[in-house]
């Protein structure tokens, strides 16, 4: 004998059941209209935004140093650099970025040196092909940045490849700056890193990046020889640490924390550009 639900019962469990997949809908959104995030801090991937859409990021690096004081004592000043990033999907292959970047300089300015706005920043990334189609997947990054005191220029090619749930991705970087004064200077900071996607919603990796920078060109009357210190803040420095990248629906947060590898037993001194460690946390919202 079929048994009658007492009246009531239905609406409410009804009730109960919409709202609990309302609730739960934010989870269950394919990746497919999810945000297109950055798994890794420094090394670019190599897909882009679908065509019309924008995100908006949030970058903001750390970097323990020393620095003087008003008293010509040392201590713990930590560099910041904040970079806002506007990205726009022209075509499904072109991405356009716009950045503004601030910073401050404790190992020029010392102590309690300001946050200023250092300059703007435009680029534009393309993916050749679509996934899957080359032996790696390939793209192509070009900068024009104009500064405070430099205009600079940056090529990357992004080469990537999937294994399964796994992501290999360098970027081979190079920049060029122009200062004011007439000095040019060269940039070589290549990256490479894994990353391996646990769920829809969380990857893991790790990551190298590279910073050395090379002068092409003196500025006129320039005759002081560079000092040891200078040497070495141009030298090449190596990093390496994990990176862990969360993302719902159209936001994302990445965050990874870096380790020198190089003369990790020298004493950091006031006015070195490096420090022991690094750390770049980003977050993007996508519209």
């Amino acid at each position: 004998m079929k048994s009658i639900a007492p009246r009531g019962m239905v609406p409410e469990t009804s009730r109960r059941l919409t709202a609990l997949l309302a609730f739960a809908a934010p989870f269950l959104v394919s990746l497919a209209a999810s945000a297109n995030p950055r798994p890794l801090p420094f090394t670019y991937q190599y897909e882009t935004l679908p065509k019309g859409e924008v995100e908006v990021e949030q970058f903001v690096d750390v970097a323990p140093l020393y620095a003087w004081d008003s008293e010509h004592h040392s201590v713990l000043e930590p560099a910041y650099t904040l970079t806002t990033e506007v990205e726009y999907g022209l075509t499904d292959r072109l991405e356009l970025g716009l950045y503004m970047v601030m910073k401050n300089d404790p190992a020029g300015a010392g102590a309690d040196a300001p946050l200023y706005f250092d300059g703007l920043k435009q680029r534009l990334r393309y993916r050749i092909g679509r996934e899957g189609q080359l032996p790696v997947d390939l793209a192509l990054y070009l900068e024009v940045a104009e500064l405070h005191d430099e205009i600079e220029l940056e090529e990357k090619i992004i080469v990537q490849k999937r294994f399964g749930q796994l992501k290999a991705i360098a970027n081979l970087w190079v920049e060029q700056g122009f200062e004011r004064g007439g000095e040019v200077a060269f940039y070589l900071k290549p990256t490479v890193g894994l990353v391996y996607e646990l769920n829809e919603n969380a990857t893991i990796g790790a990551e190298y990046w590279m910073n050395a920078e090379y002068t092409l060109a003196e500025p006129a009357g320039e005759e002081e020889e560079p000092s040891a210190q200078d040497e070495w803040n141009h030298a090449p420095h190596h990093f390496i640490g994990p990176a862990v990248s969360l993302r719902w629906e159209k936001l994302w947060w990445t965050t990874g924390v870096y380790g020198r590898l190089d003369d990790f037993d020298r004493v950091i001194r006031p006015g070195d550009k490096f420090g022991r460690a690094w750390v770049r946390t980003a977050i993007g919202l996508q519209f």
